[in-house]
């Protein structure tokens, strides 16, 4: 037994890290196909995973309150008649911590597979776990941006998905990330668009996912969602790999 098993082992190079790492698959690794993990076993543990009890709507973790309540966020996007009035709900995967934002910099720049298959699977169970979907949409980037990485990550990331490309961005796409709450929201109004060669039968009354990979603010997931539910949309459910 020790012999077949040696025979198996595998030796990999962590993606993060760069140390290198062995796996010892069991008899099903031997008779069925084998995707080699792409991050050692230490780094897998920093992720950290998002569970119980969470915001009804954008999914942020909370101590105090059940999913049946909203957080303060959620309570100041349903100021806006718009929100108070239409469906959006988000859920993510793991925390944003720095171990994970070096992550998705490295899967956004570098579009590698593995990272992806570490994501795309469950993705789409916590989709399911959640929504019944017909429609599942990856949040576009604009084209300079499809140009300079050749890959969208949202799509990469939506792998497990059947995708319908729904949206187009038509604003420059320019980083948020050191922009206010309010002048990201600004910022993005306007910023996506339904596809003029989209059939809108495929959004009437339609329960429409969206993917992404990171949840900050919400302002990018709901100025994507605002023209869906615009066109007809019954319900949009945003998912991504994290939030913070």
């Amino acid at each position: 037994m020790r012999q077949v098993r040696s025979l198996i082992e595998t030796t990999s190079r962590c993606l993060y890290c760069q140390n290198t790492f062995s796996e010892r698959p069991g008899w099903n690794w031997v008779f069925s196909f084998h995707k080699q993990e792409p991050l050692c076993q230490r780094c897998r543990d920093m992720f950290v995973r998002i569970e119980g009890d969470v915001c009804r709507d954008c999914g942020r973790p909370s101590e105090e309150s059940a999913e049946t309540d909203t957080c303060q966020d959620c309570r100041q996007w349903q100021t806006d008649s718009f929100w108070e009035s239409n469906s959006f709900q988000h859920r993510a995967l793991y925390a944003y911590n720095d171990f994970m934002k070096d992550v998705i910099k490295t899967l956004k720049y570098t579009g590698d597979v593995a990272l992806v298959d570490l994501f795309a699977e469950d993705l789409r169970k916590l989709v399911d776990k959640h929504v019944r979907h017909t429609v599942a949409i990856p949040i576009p980037i604009t084209k300079k941006r499809a140009f300079e990485r050749g890959f969208n990550q949202a799509e990469q990331l939506g792998r497990a998905f059947t995708l319908t490309h729904a949206l187009e961005r038509v604003d420059s796409g320019e980083q948020q990330s050191k922009r206010t709450r309010k002048e990201r929201i600004d910022a993005l109004d306007g910023a996506f668009q339904v596809t003029s060669t989209l059939d809108p039968s495929q959004l009437n009354n339609q329960s429409v996912v969206i993917i992404d990979d990171v949840y900050t603010t919400g302002a990018t997931l709901r100025a994507a969602a605002k023209p869906l539910l615009e066109a007809g949309a019954a319900r949009v459910f945003a998912v991504t790999v994290a939030r913070s």
